[in-house]
């Protein structure tokens, strides 16, 4: 349900998203996103083929808090995300992932300066979150195969 990708590190400047611009706010507290600066968005195009973002697939700000701690969920419209960590939240917190009974099935803890494809519509949570998880996602809406086909063949074995 999540794996590695070959991508390399990336710098960020101190103001890599917009605070003013948010995204999607969830219904529960502790989880945000924020739009990202035009710098961020041409450093993230130039890893990926020159047609890979559609307008379906976002590059944004992902903001976690304690608020969504253990919060077991699939995600309502997002069907993929890749996600690189900067912040992880805390050194014990990792990404649980559960079956469709909601048993923990395995766990996964995202370093920073890697990135990561989680399937958002298979049950996961995040837990041991102490202070804020941090990452850039991008966000798929829809995937086309050839967006699909690109990120497979970024898989780290």
């Amino acid at each position: 349900m999540i794996k590695k990708l070959k991508l390399p590190k990336i710098n960020l400047s101190a103001t890599w998203y917009l605070k003013g611009r948010p995204g999607f706010f969830s219904k529960k507290p502790g989880y945000y996103s924020y739009h990202v600066t035009e710098q961020t968005r041409e450093l993230v195009h130039s890893l990926f083929p020159k047609d890979f973002f559609t307008e379906k697939c976002q590059i944004m700000a992902q903001i976690m808090t304690s608020g969504v701690e253990g919060v077991v969920h699939k995600d309502v419209s997002r069907v993929y995300a890749i996600n690189y960590m900067l912040d992880t939240g805390g050194d014990d917190a990792y990404l649980g992932l559960y079956n469709e009974d909601k048993e923990l099935v395995d766990t996964y803890k995202q370093v920073p300066g890697e990135w990561c494809l989680l399937d958002t519509q298979k049950y996961h949570a995040i837990k041991d979150v102490v202070s804020e998880r941090i990452a850039l996602t991008i966000q798929f809406f829809k995937i086309t195969q050839e967006q699909l086909e690109w990120i497979n063949a970024q898989i780290q074995d």
